[in-house]
């Protein structure tokens, strides 16, 4: 007999925690998130969130990268910031957000939606100067 060890032995695989996704999903909306930010988090690649929150968003929505090099070291690698281009975007991720089990203070929820009101409206209210 060979000291085979079956499936039924080996321990359960712990899931990922969904406060991973919140935390980085919070980050968002409160501001914006780079990829030095992991460490904070204490976690690997962050980014993966961002990329699941970006398949829960409707076609057309996208978190915007900018890629960044520290000005004042030449010999640093350059590293990315995620942020929240638009209005409309940030009321679908606050929508994710909550359904996912996130909460929100009203004082954050508004200055979330505040960061966007010098953004000119939709174009269906720029129709009325033409009609």
């Amino acid at each position: 007999m060979t000291n085979s060890v079956t499936y039924l032995d080996q321990p359960k695989k712990k899931f990922r925690k969904p406060e991973q996704f919140l935390k980085v999903t919070k980050l968002l909306i409160t501001g914006s998130f780079s990829s030095l930010d992991s460490q904070m988090l204490w976690q690997i690649s962050p980014r993966n969130k961002i990329y699941d929150l970006e398949k829960m968003l409707p076609l057309g929505m996208e978190i915007k990268r900018t890629k960044t090099k520290n000005p004042n070291c030449e010999e640093c690698i350059a590293y990315n910031v995620y942020s929240i281009p638009d209005l409309k975007t940030m009321k679908k991720v606050i929508e994710i957000y909550k359904s996912k089990g996130g909460e929100l203070t009203e004082i954050e929820e508004q200055y979330a939606l505040s960061r966007f009101k010098d953004e000119p409206k939709e174009q269906g209210a720029n129709d009325e100067l033409f009609n």
